[in-house]
This record gives C-alpha cells, sequence and structure tokens, in this order.
C-alpha cells in the first residue's frame, strides 16, 4: 500500500512539473483613452520563470473588433502589420529574465471612432506552442470592464518622465493600495503604500539610469501599469 501512494505521488509530481508555465506576464489588461483619435498602447512585461533559454514567441487573436479600426503589436525587436497573427521573430530570454519596455507593444487605432477592441495576446516558447501564458486587453475601455481588475479609478501618467531625482503621479482609486516600482527585469526596488487618492512624489535619484514600470495593485491584484524612466 505504502509502495502504491509513493508511485501516485510520483505521478502527481510529475503532472504538476509537465502543466508548469515557463512564462510569467504582467502588464496592462484595460487600456482607456480620452482621446479616440490618438492610437492606444499597451504594455506586457514578459518573465521566463523556468532554469533554461527560451525563444519566445507571440500570438494574437482577436476576440472582438470593430470594422474599420486597426490593431497590431511589436515582439522580438519588429513590428508586424494588423494581418500577422504569429511573430515572425523571437524574443530571447534566459532564466529569470523579463523582456523589457520594447519587447513588447500592443496597438489599437480607432481612427477617431467610439470603438473598443478585445485582443488575447499569448507567448510561448518556440518548442512548445502548448505552453502558453496569455493574457487578454481591452483597448478603449472603462477599467470597470475587465472583471480581472479588482478596484476602478484613475492613475495618471508619471511627471516628468524622463526624470531624475522626483517622479510624481496623481491617482483616484476606490481603496488603499500599493505602488511597486520594478525594474526591466521584474525586480521590485522601491514599495509605497498609498491611500485611496491624491498625489504621490517618489524620490528616484538612487536608481540607476534606464525604464522601470509602476504597478498599482490591490491586495495583490494588479489594477494598472506605469512607464518611469529614470535619466539623470
Amino acid at each position: 500500500m505504502i509502495k502504491k501512494i509513493f508511485i501516485l505521488s510520483l505521478v502527481f509530481i510529475a503532472v504538476l512539473t509537465v502543466d508548469a508555465q515557463s512564462l510569467q506576464l504582467t502588464g496592462d489588461v484595460t487600456v482607456p483613452t480620452s482621446d479616440p483619435c490618438v492610437t492606444t498602447h499597451a504594455y506586457i512585461l514578459v518573465k521566463n520563470t523556468s532554469n533554461k533559454d527560451l525563444d519566445v514567441v507571440c500570438q494574437k487573436f482577436i476576440i472582438d473588433t470593430t470594422a474599420g479600426t486597426l490593431n497590431y503589436f511589436c515582439w522580438g525587436g519588429y513590428c508586424y502589420p494588423a494581418e500577422t497573427y504569429i511573430s515572425p521573430f523571437l524574443q530571447f530570454l534566459p532564466p529569470g529574465a523579463s523582456s523589457d519596455s520594447a519587447g513588447f507593444g500592443g496597438y489599437y487605432d480607432a481612427y477617431c471612432a467610439d470603438a473598443e477592441a478585445t485582443i488575447k495576446y499569448c507567448f510561448y516558447p518556440d518548442t512548445d506552442p502548448t505552453d502558453a501564458s496569455c493574457l487578454t486587453v481591452l483597448y478603449n475601455g472603462t477599467v470597470s470592464a475587465i472583471v480581472d481588475l479588482v478596484s476602478e479609478g484613475e492613475v495618471g501618467e508619471f511627471f516628468p518622465n524622463p526624470a531624475k531625482e522626483y517622479i510624481n503621479v496623481e491617482y483616484k482609486l476606490d481603496r488603499n493600495s500599493t505602488l511597486t516600482i520594478v525594474d526591466i527585469l521584474g525586480n521590485k526596488v522601491k514599495e509605497i503604500d498609498l491611500s485611496n487618492s491624491g498625489f504621490q512624489s517618489i524620490y528616484i535619484s538612487d536608481l540607476q539610469n534606464g525604464i522601470y514600470f509602476g504597478r498599482f495593485s490591490t491586495n495583490g491584484n494588479l489594477v494598472k501599469m506605469k512607464k518611469i524612466i529614470v535619466k539623470k
């Protein structure tokens, strides 16, 4: 009986190992806009959580869109036209590394129409399409339209940006939240507790030049992510 339990345990562990995903995604799940005549841009950070080098593919799926509008994406150092659904070029990620801000960009042009688009982006190693991690983005929508978001509210852009000593942000959320600043590898460099609304000034002169991301979250769930550029 003990031998049987041991064998079953090994099988269970093996199943967990096979099913484990190699990539972790962090980014926007909704991208509102105040001007439908301006291209809307979504950021997604892709991190290799495996213990091996990966060449990563990006594939898009159009869940819903409006005729006369256009969506496209960039990945692997290149941008592709709207009719491209699978990236011809790959992004190399060693173990523990993340794509930088130029790694992925999702774009939506509504051409001044009052229109939305829902696009799913999946990332997977080129050797194993079944090992995919996906994130669905709503362009030109409202925060409440995405059920994954636990908090409604507004987060302004960081300013000045680029910055060298202090960077500021105005926000209005419906509960107390946390602002976590991470570098392009996903490492946490600062964490600040926020009230439900207000103005926050952050000292960034102790950070190296480069690109960072400010992640606004509530109860550990991402609400919004904004790019920060430190340039001294």
